[in-house]
């Protein structure tokens, strides 16, 4: 650890693990491979049933910082994240799912700009998509930006406010999301809601600034074995989630509609790119004044009519 590094506030990271056997090895291995350790590692295995707690065990005994490992029946991961907050006490907290993985700077990155930053109560970052391999296989930034905008950028400020969490414009990835304890403390999180990460995030951002660290980088597996959600069912949860957050922070009628019909417009993107295309475009119709900017509409527009002469010429292709 360099000099500068002994004046940051020490950080707890937390890694709920479920059923991850396959990757928890890579997880924790990126750990210990930041260039600025923890202070403490907490583990918990939250009910696996695939072999999970051994490897763990064999992993953690070459932990280069102290490190503790927990392993019960399954609460779920709201009750496992709040008892890893209460189990530990670092001001500065993480978590990092355990099929998940963290460039070596992650850490650093997240912990300085948090110092830089004395009114930010979390601060987030780019991500990267990766294989079963630990390959990565793309880019991206958080739910919003359409078509070629998916594409990432090292050099964007990326901005996020209360505004634009509501507005489901910009969301970040667990993956990259770093915390105040004294912030998380206020509110823990929901062990009720399926959105929990989204909920929390909507909570601190009402009471203080969200810094973005380009340094910050995750990585995000995609595999087989992931908990896949239906978007219907998704888009009702980020509704409902909307709505008991409004509703906790007396959040004016009005505002509370043209969010809601925002987190829907963003949803017809997902919709489209599922090749969902009349909920997709029936989705972007009724809410099409929540468009973030002319070009995007164009932009999608021209895409949904792309499609559209697409499905027409293979149909007449099978006639």
């Amino acid at each position: 650890m360099s000099t500068s590094d002994e004046t940051l506030d020490p950080v707890a990271v937390f890694v709920p693990s479920y059923n991850h056997a396959s990757f928890v090895e890579s997880c924790l291995t990126s750990i210990f491979e930041q260039t600025l350790p923890p202070s403490k590692l907490l583990v918990i295995d939250d009910g696996s049933t695939d072999g999970s707690p051994e490897i763990i065990r064999r992993v953690l005994a070459d932990s280069p910082f102290p490190s503790e490992f927990v392993a019960r029946e399954n609460r779920g991961l709201s009750a496992t994240l709040n008892e890893c907050l209460r189990r530990t006490e670092e001001p500065i907290v993480t978590y990092i799912a355990s099929d998940d993985r963290w460039d070596s700077g992650r850490l650093e990155a997240a912990v300085t700009t948090l110092a830089a930053n004395p009114a930010a109560v979390m601060t987030f970052g780019p991500f990267f998509t990766i294989d079963s391999e630990d390959r990565v296989t793309g880019a991206s930034v958080f739910h919003t930006k359409e078509g070629t905008r998916l594409r990432f950028s090292f050099e964007r400020n990326w901005r996020c406010t209360f505004d634009s969490l509501f507005r489901f414009r910009t969301v970040p990835l667990a993956v990259t999301v770093t915390f105040r304890r004294s912030a998380v403390e206020q509110f823990y999180w929901n062990e009720n809601s399926h959105l929990e990460d989204y909920e929390m995030y909507l909570l601190l951002a009402s009471i203080g600034d969200v810094s973005y660290s380009e340094r910050s980088i995750g990585y995000w597996r995609e595999h087989e074995g992931q908990v896949s959600t239906r978007l219907e069912d998704n888009l009702a949860e980020v509704i409902e989630t909307q709505r008991r957050v409004a509703s906790r922070l007396d959040v004016p009628p009005d505002s509370l509609r043209r969010w809601e019909s925002s987190a829907r417009y963003v949803y017809g993107e997902y919709f489209l790119r599922q090749g969902e295309w009349a909920r997709g475009v029936g989705l972007t119709a009724e809410n099409v004044r929540t468009t973030p900017s002319v070009s995007a509409l164009l932009e999608r527009i021209a895409r949904i009519g792309f499609a559209g002469l697409s499905a027409v010429r293979s149909s007449r292709g099978a006639a």
